[in-house]
Parts: C-alpha cells; structure tokens; sequence
C-alpha cells in the first residue's frame, strides 16, 4: 500500500533578484584603503544576518511549528510514525540536535529554484524477513505459497527451524489421560476405544440413590459389575459420590423424587447418614476404586439444591472417611462446572468456605462456550487458576472430569453441529490441548451418548470418524517423549511427542516447513504421506504427525 506524500515547504531564504542588465552606472574610483574599509564591514553585517536567520530556522524546527514561508501549510495526517502531524507538517518531532556554527564564513549558498522542493522521507514499508530454514529445510517465501487453484497465498508457518520445543527434559503421556464415561459399563459392555480411567456417573445403579433405596437395605448389583468390567479392561475407576435417597433427604418432597430414575439433589438431612454410606462404598471397593469425587456439579440445581458452604462438611466427611479406610484412593474436590462467570462464583463460594482443604485433587469440567473450541479451555483454566491462587491452592493438581464441545448454554442436547471431520480434529486437540495445560486427566462426555455435538458413536452404536481420531491422537501421545506445545504468531500450535512433532492451526491453513529427519505426515485417519526436510505441508484444523522415527 502506498502512503499519502504530502506536499509542503520550509521556509528557505527566497532567491535573491537578479542585477539589472540595462542602465548600469559606472561606479567612481574609490581609494584602496576605502575599499578595504567598506568590505570588511559589508562582510560583518552579511555574516551577522545569516546567523541569525540559522538560529531562526533552527528554532522554528525545534519547535515543531514552521515560520514565515511555511507557517499557512494546513496540518495533516499520514501515517506510520513521524508522518503523522497535528500542526503542522514536523509536529511532535524530537527537538533537532544542536550543531556548532561554522567556525569560518561559508560560501555564499548558490541560488536556489524560485519553488524550493523538500523531498518526503517515508519510511519503508514493513516487511517481514524470512526466518532462518534449519540445516536441510526450506524458509517459506515471504507471505506464503499460492494453493493450486487458488489466487491468493497460503500464509506461512515460522521456519521449523526456529521452532523450539519449550522443553528440553522430555515427560511421559500417561494412559489415564485419556477417560471417558461410558453408560454400559454397569452392564458388562466396555468402551470400543482404548482408555485409561473411567468416570463412573450417568451409569445407571451407581449413585447414593441406587446404592441405597432404604436405610436399612443396599443393593450393590450394578456397581460390582461395572468395577469388574473395568478392572478386566485394565481401566482405572473414579466414582462419584452422591445423590441423596429420598429418605435421607433434608427436603423429600423435592420433585427431582418424582421418578424413581431422578437424581437426589436434596442435602441430606444428617452428616451421619452420609458418612456411612461412603464408609461402605470404600470398604467393599478398597484397592478396586481408586478415585472418589464428591458430588457432580453442585453449581447445578439439578444436582444439588443447598448452598456452597453447606456442601464442605459433606466433603470434609467424605474425605476423612475415605483416607481412613484407603489411604491409597485419591479423593476430589465436587465437579464443578465453570464454562460461566455465574458457575465459576459458586466454584469460588466453595473455596471460600474451605472446601479445597479436603480434596486431593480440584475437579472442574471445562466446557467452552457453545461455539468454542478445545483451545478456548486455556481461557477457562487461567481464570480457575487465578481463584485457586487466591485461596493457597495453586498446587493441587487439576483434573477435566467431563468435556464435550458445542454444548448449549445451559443443557446438554441438541448443541452446535458439526462435520464428521472436525468432530474427529476436536477429539485430538482436545487431548493434546489438555496435556499442554498441565491438567492431569480428560474424561470424554461420553461413549454411547449420541446426542452430542461431537459424538464417538453413531445412532446405529458403530464408532465414527471422532472415535477412529480418538485412538490415533492416543497412539501418538502415550508413552515417552512429550516436551510440550508452542503457538506461533499465526495461531499454528506444534506439539513434540516421541515419535515427531504434531502441528495444526484452529483457524487457518498455512504452508508448514517440514523440520529435518522427518520421514512422513500422517493424518488423524491414518493415511501417509512421504515427507522430508525442505517440503512444506499444509496444515489446518486436523492434527497432522510429522513422524520421525
């Protein structure tokens, strides 16, 4: 783009008129002595005035406001940086430095054009260098390659060469990363995709509810099938506690009682009767569950109808039973929902009151908004964080209990809609996003459900591409070899695992340089490419391996 260039003057002496041609007069003899005597004079008054119109300039372009000549120009506004004047063409300049007049008398100047011109100097337009490439690459042309078939470039990725992993010391992924929830399991039917924990809620004969219809009864059916089925599958277990009985409910005539399949939101009438449930939930289960979170999304009134601090002496209960029985099992804060400035004020609520002190771990479900996407769960976190911090616990590990994308605000049905292949993108970023957080567990919402946004089974129960993405991202991940993510200032995130880099970009395709050593990219659906140093690849919204090795 070219800059206006604007046109002005500086006031320059006018030019001098010229000696008349016609009707010269002789001049008289005058003694040399005279002569002498006159031209020194002459030469002192001529130097004196051009000291003065010197330090005249000089001060009318320090001041940022020309004189005389120049002084009507009308002020402007160009742009970048010092084009840009309010009163006049060099306003807001720095004053100019402060030259040493000529210690001898300068030449007479020779005259200058009846229309001074003073040439603009406008900055060169700023352009963007290049990046090194890395021994056996190729830096990407400055703004990009063209796409065949397409008019306009592909903006580039920054060299591969001068994207470095943020850690040296590489981690290991481990396979609890990856959970899930899954309604069958209390049937004996495992996850068609390979996880690490399981979240034992919305599964049917496992809640306080279900565990306990009477005082005096206990029916524990359900629960023992879905502990074995887990365990047989190599799956850890995280049971979340709760759902108050109709006859242990501070409020029976809740309508949540109304269906004999609801769920129990009432705060129970007495710490005692809780306590022993959980008593007898971690002996019969001691060594077999290993995780234990206390209540699902207290936030929510469907949940629980009581206040936030009305809920700590529950969790401090729970706590302190639990670690007597099993010091072993981790216990978890509620499972706060936070996606909401309204739901992350009850999570504070609870904070507040003291409830941080009797969990091992802080649980949240970190659902963006409904057109978010699995990177907008940064946003979320920090804010968790910063209220963490406010109440001395920073360092409890954090754990992402439920999570989908596309959700409603305020349900969970009929959500945003989207294509098989960004359902499958969103699965991988997911996960990889989650690890760069540092947040320690992911538990998918959920296996069977069909009815959400981004769904791993169809309606006929078959996996669908997101499933498929769900064990490809899990291969590349598990195991040695994770030294974080980076982001470039194009939104391009590059991610190094043990066997290469993973690279997309949530909002745009660019042309990625392709680091030295690689041998192939490989997609979420499997398919590869032979790739090596010096390509470029294309990269978009779909996670791609760079493989290595």
């Amino acid at each position: 783009m070219r800059l206006p260039r604007p046109s002005y003057r500086l006031p320059f002496r006018r030019r001098a008129a010229a000696a008349p041609t016609e009707g010269v007069v002789a001049a008289t003899p005058v003694p040399p002595s005279t002569t002498r005597r006159a031209a020194r004079a002459v030469l002192a008054a001529g130097l004196a005035v051009l000291v003065a119109a010197l330090v005249a300039v000089g001060a009318g372009l320090a001041g940022g406001e020309p004189r005389g000549a120049s002084a009507s120009v009308e002020s402007y506004s160009a742009s970048p940086g010092w084009l840009t004047a309010s009163g006049g063409p060099l306003a807001g300049l720095s004053p100019l430095p402060d030259y040493a007049l000529p210690s001898t008398p300068p030449l007479p100047p020779p005259p200058a054009p009846s229309t001074p011109v003073v040439p603009v100097a406008v900055p060169p337009a700023t352009t963007t260098t290049p990046p090194a490439a890395a021994p056996g690459t190729t830096a990407p042309a400055p703004g990009g390659t063209t796409s065949p078939g397409s008019s306009s470039p592909t903006p580039s990725a920054p060299s591969s060469g001068d994207v470095q992993p943020p850690r040296q010391t590489a981690t290991t992924v481990p396979g609890t990363l990856f959970g899930i929830h899954d309604a069958e399991l209390a049937a004996g039917k495992v996850p068609g995709v390979p996880v690490g924990e399981v979240r034992l809620w919305d599964t049917e004969g496992t809640t306080w509810r279900d565990l306990q219809p009477t005082s005096r009864t206990w029916d524990w059916t359900r629960l023992d099938t879905a502990v074995a089925t887990a365990q047989k599958a190599g799956e850890r277990v995280l049971l979340v506690l709760g759902q108050t009985p109709q006859w242990a409910a501070s409020d029976p005539s809740d309508p949540a009682y109304a269906s004999s399949t609801g769920y129990g939101p009432s705060v129970p009438r007495s710490v005692g009767s809780w306590t022993t449930y959980v008593k007898a939930v971690a002996t019969r289960y001691k060594g077999r569950i290993a995780d234990y979170e206390v209540w699902n999304e207290p936030n929510a009134k469907q949940f629980w109808t009581g206040s936030m601090k009305q809920l700590v002496p529950f969790a401090k209960a729970a706590y302190t039973t639990i670690k007597a029985v099993d010091p072993e099992a981790t216990v978890t804060t509620p499972g706060f929902v936070v996606r909401r400035n309204a739901q992350r004020g009850d999570f504070t609520r609870y904070l507040d009151a003291g409830g941080a002190q009797w969990a091992d771990v802080v649980n949240v479900h970190l659902y963006p908004e409904p057109k978010g996407t699995p990177e907008d769960m940064g946003t979320i976190l920090d804010d968790v964080q910063t209220r963490l911090a406010k109440v001395g616990a920073s360092s409890k590990p954090i754990w992402n209990t439920e999570v989908n994308f596309g959700l409603p605000t305020g349900g969970a049905t009929d959500g945003a809609t989207f294509s098989a292949a960004t359902q499958a993108a969103y699965v991988a970023r997911n996960f990889l996003v989650t690890q760069d957080l540092g947040v320690r567990r992911s538990y998918w919402y959920s296996w069977t459900t069909t009815s959400l946004p981004v769904s791993l089974v169809g309606k006929d129960q078959k996996p669908t591409a997101a499933a498929a993405a769900w064990t490809t991202i899990r291969s590349w991940m598990v195991g040695p070899g994770w030294r974080g993510c980076t982001t470039s200032d194009d939104g391009t995130w590059t991610c190094w695992v043990g066997s290469g880099r993973i690279v997309w970009n949530p909002s745009r395709t660019v042309d990625y340089p392709v680091p030295s050593g690689t041998r192939t990219a490989v997609s979420l659906t499997g398919a590869s490419t032979p790739a090596k140093g010096g390509d470029s690849v294309k990269v978009g919204g779909s996670p791609l391996l760079l493989r290595t090795s």
